[in-house]
């Protein structure tokens, strides 16, 4: 019988603690918030100037606070759920684990 060994966990694999994982969720909020205000500024400026152009600077920047609070509160290894694998790995049928030769 030939069992096989897991490979080791890899330190990218290891999830954030809790507090890194706040301090990067207020960091991505308080980035989109400063898009959003600035694109809000700027659009308002060109909109006196270039109307068409501003107008549509200020839609596209009109729901990033929206986006913005619903990526804080999404915790950040919800985003990461996809299973990492070797290239060359190849998966195997459940229940096909051991092997005996």
């Amino acid at each position: 019988m030939r069992f096989r060994r897991r490979p080791p966990p890899v330190i990218t694999d290891v999830p954030m603690s809790p507090a890194e994982e706040r301090r990067h969720r207020e960091r991505v909020y308080a980035a989109l918030m400063v898009v959003h205000l600035v694109g809000l500024l700027v659009g308002g400026l060109l909109y006196l100037k270039a109307w068409g152009v501003g107008l549509a600077l200020i839609i596209l920047t009109g729901p990033l606070p929206w986006v913005a609070v619903v990526l804080a509160n999404d915790p950040v290894h919800r985003r990461s759920r996809r299973r990492r694998t070797d290239p060359g790995e190849v998966s195997e049928p459940p229940g096909k684990g051991i092997t005996d030769t």
